[in-house]
């Protein structure tokens, strides 16, 4: 089994560059993200239940690195940017332009997007939440 390797700082932030991503908010995000600091939670919208299973992260392997998963997808997801999973295999998405986030129903729909956010934040609020600091108790 290969061991994956991480893009470093620089890539992953020329790669957003290149991708047209502006919002401040994930870009920090993506650069610092640490799974451990995060519980998914059940999220619903237009009626469509959905869980996060995972965001895509500096990794350089296929459905969990930012840039590989990208260039998988490149030619399905035209300027928008995948940015994780959701359980069941569909794809969060980012629009660079307006900064909002959908879900690509690839697996569970036909290819339709559904947004669920108007911006980064306001996604991360309504379907993470984060983990109490413990106090070394």
């Amino acid at each position: 089994m290969r061991v994956s390797n991480l893009v470093s700082d620089n890539e992953l932030i020329d790669y957003l560059d290149r991708c047209g991503v502006k919002d401040r908010s994930y870009r920090d995000f993506v650069l610092r993200f640490n799974t451990d600091e995060y519980i998914f939670t059940l999220c619903t919208t237009s009626g469509f239940d959905y869980a996060v299973s995972h965001f895509f992260d500096k990794s350089d392997k296929k459905g969990y690195g930012l840039i590989a998963t990208n260039e998988a997808l490149r030619t399905g997801l035209g300027h928008q940017l995948a940015i994780g999973l959701i359980e069941g295999d569909d794809v969060v998405c980012l629009d660079p332009k307006t900064g909002r986030i959908s879900i690509w129903m690839i697996q569970t729909g036909n290819g339709e997007q559904l947004v669920v956010a108007e911006s980064f934040d306001d996604f991360i609020r309504s379907c993470c939440e984060k983990k109490e600091q413990s106090n070394g108790r």
